[in-house]
């Protein structure tokens, strides 16, 4: 067996046992590097016979399809595992009362029952309600408009590496890149998010803009505004994008720009009255402005050092080829929305590199890595040794090793099963506090609290729900002013003894 077939069969067994649920992070860590040395020291391998990607394309598409059915598996195994957290459950419920009432409600931001579009402007979710009208269960709902969205996505951009020239092969071992792509795969298996429900709407804008129809383009870019606020930034960007690349790298022709013009109207009006001066109509819970950090936040090392951290974990899975051309940096552009916001968010949790938030950025960045990669296709053969392939699929695999899917969908054989049916007993007109895990399970009750937010602010709760498996601590108060009402083998529910706040 040649070393080229010796190293591209250790790539593969690699990423199989990923696919599988083993920890291969440790191993990847090992044979990354030891491959690089490899290539350096021994020309012989340099030059060795390349990788036949035309022969492995099979292969990348059936990587790409186990990708989407583990992100499907692993999505339903959470929601029956208890491991879906507080957004899970309030874009849940807001699907769950658009198939019910016909409206955007939840009881999950603010106070009382009040429209979602006042904490983020996402029409979006209209998609999902009316699959919840047709009989689908919400939960169910939103994960088939989830996956479904990611799979449209990956066709939008081998749409857009045929609109670029590049060729099958290279587009599926891309493609099955990205899919391993930790701040891409981890990322969407955080619960479900208006702001990913977007992921196919950016693909496709890619893909109509890269073969000059730029009315469709432009139509996408519309239709992703309707995902989230921060796409009337995306839309001014996209513009933008269109502009540079006309006329820096294109035929200078104003009239393939008419088609971005109505975009930037609709960004800055969506700007200027939902996010900045927020109409009487929205009454907003949720403020953007308010997470911008000051200056001296940006700059402490902490948050500097975790920023570039962000920054360094995006580009190196994608070799940096996003910025290797000049048709590449300005396929970035669009990016500065979403990379923007959380380079100067004082929350935290946004530039962790394997949150929700790195999904839409990634994927725009990978479009930009398409664009460079046509310029530099020729170049790619000529390295694509079994060593560079080798060391190309253990890159990504070296990161984020807690991520493994599988793992999750085999805890279904032995870890307890958890269903809204079990709390049955739960009263409809209940004020219940919840530990943020539990609260899909409460669906339907007359008010909802996080156990986070109760334990910091007065709340008027009638009962406490208790997952008896549950690790959560749980404050003293909540104990002390109630006593068990009603329980099973799963469950614990507390009825409030003590006086109301």
């Amino acid at each position: 067996m040649s070393s080229t077939k010796v190293f591209t069969l250790l790539a593969w067994l690699l990423i199989a046992a990923w696919a599988a649920g083993l920890h291969v992070a440790s191993v990847a860590k090992i044979l990354f590097p030891l491959s690089l040395i490899i290539f350096a020291a021994v020309p012989r391998l340099r030059s060795e016979t390349e990788v036949d990607l035309e022969r492995l394309r099979c292969w990348h598409l059936l990587g790409i399809g186990v990708a989407l059915l583990l992100l499907a598996g692993q999505q339903y195994a959470q929601v029956v595992l208890g491991m879906q957290g507080i957004d899970f459950a309030i874009f849940t419920d807001t699907i769950r009362s658009f198939g019910l009432y016909r409206n955007l409600d939840t009881v999950l931001v603010g106070e009382g029952e009040r429209s979602f579009l006042t904490h983020h402007f996402s029409p979006i979710l209209v998609l999902p309600g009316l699959l919840a009208q047709l009989g689908m269960s919400a939960h169910l709902a939103g994960i088939t408009v989830h996956v479904f969205g990611v799979a449209v996505a990956l066709l939008g951009l081998w749409q857009l590496g045929a609109a670029l020239g590049l060729a099958t092969e290279l587009r599926a071992w891309a493609l099955m890149l990205l899919c391993l792509n930790p701040s891409f795969r981890v990322g969407l298996s955080w619960e479900i998010h208006d702001e990913t429900f977007a992921l196919a709407f950016v693909a496709w804008a890619y893909a109509a803009w890269a073969g000059g129809k730029h009315w469709r383009a432009a139509s996408f870019v519309f239709l992703s505004m309707l995902c989230k606020e921060t796409f009337f930034l995306f839309a001014l960007l996209f513009a933008i994008m269109a502009l540079l690349y006309e006329f820096m790298c294109g035929t200078r022709r104003w009239k393939v720009l008419w088609p971005y013009l109505p975009l930037c109207v609709l960004g800055l009006l969506g700007l200027a009255f939902y996010v900045v001066w927020p109409l009487p109509a929205f009454g907003k819970t949720f403020d953007a402005v308010g997470r911008i950090s000051t200056w001296r936040e940006i700059l402490s090392w902490p948050a500097l050092s975790d920023r570039l951290g962000l920054l360094w974990r995006l580009f190196v899975p994608m070799l940096f080829l996003p910025i290797l051309t000049r048709k590449g940096i300005i396929a970035c552009v669009p990016a500065i929305a979403f990379l923007g916001p959380i380079l100067l968010s004082n929350f935290p949790n946004m530039y962790f590199p394997y949150n929700y938030y790195s999904v839409i950025p990634t994927l725009i960045l990978f479009a930009a890595a398409l664009v460079s990669l046509a310029q530099v296709a020729e170049q790619v053969r000529r390295y694509s040794s079994g060593l560079a392939y080798l060391a190309i699929a253990a890159l990504p695999l070296m990161m984020a090793g807690h991520s493994r899917p599988m793992k999750t969908i085999l805890a279904l054989r032995n870890k307890p099963h958890y269903s809204a049916a079990q709390l049955e007993f739960v009263p409809p007109d209940a004020t219940v506090v919840v530990q943020d895990y539990d609260v899909q399970y409460v669906l339907g009750v007359k008010k909802i609290y996080r156990a986070w937010t109760a334990e910091r602010i007065p709340v008027p709760w009638t009962h406490v729900v208790q997952r008896k498996a549950s690790q959560e601590p749980w404050a003293p108060v909540f104990i002390e002013q109630s006593n068990v009402c009603a329980e099973n083998e799963y469950w614990i529910l507390r009825c409030r003894t003590g006086p109301a706040t």
